[in-house]
């Protein structure tokens, strides 16, 4: 289905084409060709190569910037090639290992004053994904902008995944740690140097990101020591659903590096490197994708990108000082990676699990915190057994034993740790630096019952992902997160990407231009904050006071935890 969204729109560019005049940009290296859409009014420029392609001698590398000029007119019609990629994100997007594109959208239209700028990275677990997805087409965004009369320019962009982005140790430099997030570093230079080019203001610039895409938002953040606002990459971020904590650690990599030299014939070269840059990167994709669950594909400590950890350069305050708009959706927790399944049937299994990590190897990739016993037990009391308190939440006295007993209070603890308390711990630290922020919670259950390629057996709540069809509000019903045509739902869908659209022209999401009967999202503070709540027909606002306790227990052990998330694997192997 996705693949034939895609075909759809390259032949809409093509006959778009033929029949209007070129739209074109004159950038620093050539002139661009882009193509215009008649039906939006836009100018689309898709596939700019922001990179040289990260092949051969730049496989495992920081990418490098593209400086190849042209002469005449470079035509940017259609989407780039995917980075390569497993899961139901990638299903359907053409994958290369030459994949470092972006897209812009505009207006076609201009008053010539130069507009706010909204970048999107997309998710998918650092393992999947691509900004060809058609769930991102940015056209309905930009198309409401002017509707609005807050005209905005939008871009995605690609970024290496797998091993491709993150692969570490051995004989790599440090500094070719982290190709992923320096991928997108690099393409946010790229923006900042060209996009008045397209009509876009460099001083107006929103990153955005959902799931690993938030993560990778967040990783931005507290890069080079919070470098971004200085440099005046980006005024703004978004976060959906997302935590600031982890890396993997260095000798993590290493045995992995080590392991992978030596399936691939690597492990007796001179330079393992050199080897494993000549080995097709078919054979690399289907080794990352086979072995999956023991690889966890993670930024880690590079003394260069990230020299300290994430946890520590905020508590720092060494972080990009910028408004942010921040949220999750209620039952992060249904998603087998934030609730794991099957493991807990007794209060001793699930203390077992919070000090010792999954009794046996899982079907897919969870985390324990691995805490000392001391702290397991505080958190058991923080999080007692009582199914109504559990998630997903709002389910009553149902317990879902078919996946553990106390399954429900297990999820709810990793749940909160792997997403809940990380979001309120980091609008409460931009909000005590002064900057302006804006916190929600999504509370709407996807409207086929499932959130699928994420969430698909139950229970499955208000799921991961599931608000990203409202933010996008793409009235396809084609798309397999469609949320249909139920007026409560159609008006949530506009309300909301109304309010992401405010938030990049004006800083402020309540300049929406709805009747919403009073109802103003509130600024975020660390004593009284609110939420807004985001559901079809009861979006409301409230105190962000749930589960108090254990909401507590993890922002007072950030250091503890995400270290040992870093350790999770090679404490499993001992």
């Amino acid at each position: 289905m996705r693949l034939s969204l895609l075909t759809a729109l390259f032949t809409l560019a093509s006959f778009s084409q033929c029949h209007e005049q070129q739209p074109l940009v004159n950038t620093q290296l050539g002139t661009l060709g882009g193509l215009h859409l008649p039906k939006f009014n836009q100018d689309a420029f898709l596939g700019i190569p922001f990179a040289l392609p990260p092949t051969k001698n730049l496989r495992f590398a920081r990418p490098q910037p593209y400086n190849v000029t042209w002469k005449g007119v470079k035509e940017v019609t259609s989407y780039g090639k995917s980075c390569y990629g497993m899961s139901s994100f990638s299903d359907g997007l053409p994958l290369d290992e030459d994949c470092l594109f972006l897209n812009i959208v505009r207006p076609a239209e201009s008053s010539g004053k130069l507009l706010p700028v909204f970048i999107w990275i997309h998710g998918g677990g650092w393992i999947g994904g691509g900004s060809a997805d058609p769930r991102y087409n940015l056209s309905y965004l930009v198309s409401q902008s002017v509707e609005m009369g807050k005209p905005m320019i939008g871009i995605s962009l690609n970024y290496r995944m797998l091993g491709f982005g993150f692969l570490s140790g051995g004989d790599m430099e440090s500094t070719d740690f982290n190709a992923a997030l320096k991928d997108q570093r690099l393409a946010l230079q790229w923006i900042h140097d060209n996009i008045a080019a397209f009509g876009g203001d460099p001083g107006q610039v929103t990153l955005a990101g959902e799931s690993a895409g938030a993560w990778s938002t967040g990783f931005q953040l507290v890069g080079h020591g919070g470098d971004a606002a200085e440099k005046g990459l980006f005024q703004r971020a978004i976060l959906q659903e997302t935590n600031l904590l982890a890396v993997t650690s260095n000798e993590f990599y290493t045995k992995r590096y080590n392991e992978l030299a030596g399936e691939m014939g690597c492990d007796t070269s001179p330079s393992k490197l050199e080897c494993l840059r000549e080995i097709p990167p078919e054979k690399l994709f289907d080794y990352f994708v086979g072995h999956l669950l023991e690889y966890f594909w993670d930024p880690t400590l590079d003394g260069d990108f990230l020299q300290k950890e994430p946890w520590e350069l905020m508590e720092n305050g060494q972080f990009a000082k910028v408004d942010i708009l921040i949220g999750t959706n209620m039952d992060e927790c249904t998603c087998p990676t934030h609730g794991p399944r099957g493991f807990f049937n007794t209060t001793e299994q699930l203390r077992d699990f919070l000090i010792n990590g999954a009794p046996h190897p899982p079907e897919y990739r969870i985390l324990s915190p691995l805490l000392p016993p001391e702290l397991a037990d505080r958190l058991l009391s923080a999080y007692p057994d009582s199914p109504s308190d559990g998630c997903p939440f709002k389910t009553g006295p149902e317990r879902f034993e078919e996946h553990g007993y106390q399954y429900k209070r297990g999820a709810a603890m990793i749940g909160d740790w792997l997403m809940q308390a990380g979001r309120r711990h980091v609008a409460q630290q931009f909000a005590d630096v002064g900057k302006k922020v804006y916190s929600y919670h999504f509370e709407q259950e996807p409207v086929h019952g499932v959130e699928f390629g994420v969430v698909e057996e139950h229970p499955v709540g208000v799921a991961h992902f599931t608000d990203v069809a409202y933010i996008f509000n793409i009235p396809d019903p084609e798309l397999v997160n469609h949320f249909g045509v139920d007026p409560g739902h159609v008006g949530l869908g506009e309300l909301m990407s109304r309010m992401w659209i405010s938030f990049v022209t004006t800083r402020d999401p309540n300049n929406h231009g709805l009747d919403v009967g009073g109802l103003k999202w509130p600024l975020y503070k660390r004593e009284g904050g609110e939420n807004i709540i985001f559901k079809a027909n009861e979006t409301r606002i409230e105190p962000d006071d749930f589960r108090k306790e254990g909401m507590q227990f993890w922002a007072e052990t950030w250091e503890q935890t995400s270290k040992s998330m870093q350790e999770h694997e090679l404490m499993r192997e001992v």
